[in-house]
């Protein structure tokens, strides 16, 4: 069967077929110019040169769990320097392909060792068209919660 139409891309479909010169397409989270080609953020492309000239830096893999500086830095950022939990070693990041490779990673992990084991998921409304479909292949039952109040434009918290 044919997956559901995902709505982010649909966005961007649109965004295409607008004739408007103002539009800004952020819908998939790549930057075009104003001819349409990818446009890199002067820090991306300042880093990638940096990797580029670092002695160190090689085309290995990479152990399982990502590159340590990386994994570390995002907990600290997360949790903050000072967190308990990093401290006490309560937290784990792995480093994955992708966001889509993320879930995956994540609803595979979820069912093999949450508790109870027939806890539901509950996913963000709106989210990725595909977010659905990987969790409940995993085998879990999905929920939504809201978090977008159309209505006043901000977030839904009541």
């Amino acid at each position: 069967p044919q997956a559901p139409a995902d709505g982010i891309l649909k966005l961007s479909v649109l965004s295409k077929a607008d004739n408007n010169s103002n539009k800004v397409d952020l819908g998939v989270g790549a930057y075009r110019d104003d001819n349409g080609k990818p446009w890199v953020l002067p820090v991306v492309d300042k880093a990638e040169k940096r990797l580029e000239s670092d002695p160190t830096s090689n085309h290995e893999y990479l152990g399982v769990g990502g590159l340590p500086s990386l994994t570390g830095g995002a907990q600290t950022l997360i949790f903050g320097s000072d967190s308990p939990a990093i401290n006490e070693r309560r937290v784990y990041t792995i480093q994955t392909i992708s966001g889509t490779g993320a879930n995956m990673v994540g609803a595979v992990f979820l069912k093999q060792f949450k508790v109870p084991a027939d806890a539901a998921i509950y996913i963000s409304k709106p989210t990725w068209g595909n977010h659905r479909s990987i969790f409940q292949t995993a085998g879990h039952e999905v929920r939504e919660y809201r978090y977008c109040n159309y209505q006043t434009l901000g977030l839904d918290i009541d």
